[in-house]
């Protein structure tokens, strides 16, 4: 047996058929089987606040930067950043929350409300985090996989912004990682389309 350690940053809580889960099914499925020749001690690190409470705080910079240099002993990483922030929902003309960024203004409007303002900084700080997680992957060999909301462009209040607009995220481009797009009932019957933007450096 080898040890096949996968971390799940922003895991969110424990619910059935998570990605845990399933991984722990799919690798006692393919140990049992000699005709794989996998035999794997599966290890997942799931990250999150509403896993590990403050000890899971990735606005902590300390708690970033051990996460950064632990990924040495990292074998597959998936990055599934909040995404809230970044909304289409709330340029849709509805009532409702109004709109703390867009595409001209990523980082966040200059206007924000003091508790706005945080809200937008502390989203800001995950996603630059999730960029350099992915960078660090390449560097160090990292089979590494990110999911976010795809970018569907202008809808009736404006053009929201989005995580695959950041030129860091273009430029993963020449680390190996490769770009695509899919709709979640394509792969689970749900009743809505959900198209999502995904990229990774996994060589098939």
């Amino acid at each position: 047996f080898r040890k096949l350690v996968v971390r799940y940053v922003f895991a969110g809580k424990e619910r059935w058929a998570d990605i845990a889960a399933c991984s722990r099914a799919l690798v006692a499925e393919l140990n049992s089987s000699p005709v794989f020749g996998f035999f794997a001690d599966l290890i997942i690190e799931e990250i999150d606040m509403l896993r590990g409470g403050d000890s899971h705080d990735l606005l902590d910079e300390g708690k970033r930067k051990r996460c950064l240099s632990s990924l040495v002993a990292v074998h597959i990483l998936l990055i599934t950043p909040p995404c809230d922030t970044f909304t289409r929902a709330v340029f849709s003309g509805f009532p409702g929350p109004k709109p703390i960024r867009d595409f001209h203004h990523p980082r966040g409007f200059l206007d924000l409300t003091p508790g706005q303002r945080e809200k937008a900084e502390a989203a800001n700080v995950l996603c630059d985090f999730s960029v350099e997680m992915l960078r660090q992957a390449a560097v160090l060999g990292v089979v590494a996989f990110l999911e976010f909301p795809e970018d569907l462009g202008k809808c009736r209040l404006g053009r929201p912004a989005s995580i695959w607009q950041r030129a860091d995220m273009r430029a993963l481009a020449k680390l190996g990682f490769i770009r695509g797009v899919c709709y979640q009932d394509a792969w689970a019957e749900v009743p809505y389309l959900k198209p999502t933007g995904l990229i990774s450096n996994a060589p098939k």
